[in-house]
């Protein structure tokens, strides 16, 4: 199968992919005839730039409050993050692993938002600090996982917004348990006595 090469940069929920065209089954396997990327080395750095070998181009994919559906398109400002109607629909923050999937001919990435950062994502007037249930809840809509489609958009791959398979996992998400766990004593709560629907997903780390 064609798939891009994918270079990931896991600080503050920021995917950049670079340039290029590769056939490889898992990110980071090599094919059995050779490495699956052959480039020159670039050296130790210590700025603040990408560096990539040459004939090697990158470009971010998508970074913390960036839309996955077009009604949350401008939700993100450096001034004030994003609004809790919005949290859900925008990519989360501090990515920590990421899967990359075929679904009928889609490219789909699943991306871990681990943690957050009170202090960037919420008002200054906060300091960090929730404040509000709607501070709360705007916390816990930006851990979890991003689902997102992305596509070749003629400058490089970018989301595809509106896509149906653009989706947000977040600690309130309904779940259904599956596995040897479903149904075990061990996951059972007052809640949820059959113990086969948790609530939601956090602090998943790759």
């Amino acid at each position: 199968m064609q798939r891009f090469r994918v270079v990931v940069f896991f600080g503050g929920g920021v995917l950049a992919f670079g340039s290029g065209v590769t056939v490889f089954g898992s990110a980071g396997t090599a094919s059995a005839g050779g490495p699956a990327f052959e480039f020159a080395p670039v050296g130790i750095a210590t700025d603040f730039d990408v560096h990539v070998p040459e004939g090697y181009s990158w470009k971010t994919l998508v970074r913390w409050g960036d839309p996955l559906f077009a009604d949350a398109e401008g939700a993100y400002s450096a001034e004030a993050g994003v609004s809790v109607e919005m949290s859900d629909k925008v990519f989360g923050e501090n990515t920590g692993g990421m899967e990359i999937f075929d679904v009928d001919g889609r490219e789909i990435l699943a991306i871990n938002s681990e943690y957050v950062n009170p202090k960037i994502n919420l008002l200054a007037a906060s300091d960090g600090v929730p404040q509000t249930a709607d501070e709360v809840t705007l916390l816990k809509n930006l851990q979890g996982v991003t689902v997102l489609e992305v596509a070749d958009q003629g400058d490089g791959y970018g989301v595809v917004l509106d896509s149906p398979c653009n989706r947000r996992i977040t600690h309130e998400t309904q779940m259904t348990m599956d596995g040897p766990a479903a149904g075990s004593p061990l996951v059972r709560t007052s809640v949820d006595p059959a113990g086969m629907s948790p609530l939601g997903t956090m602090n998943n780390c790759g």
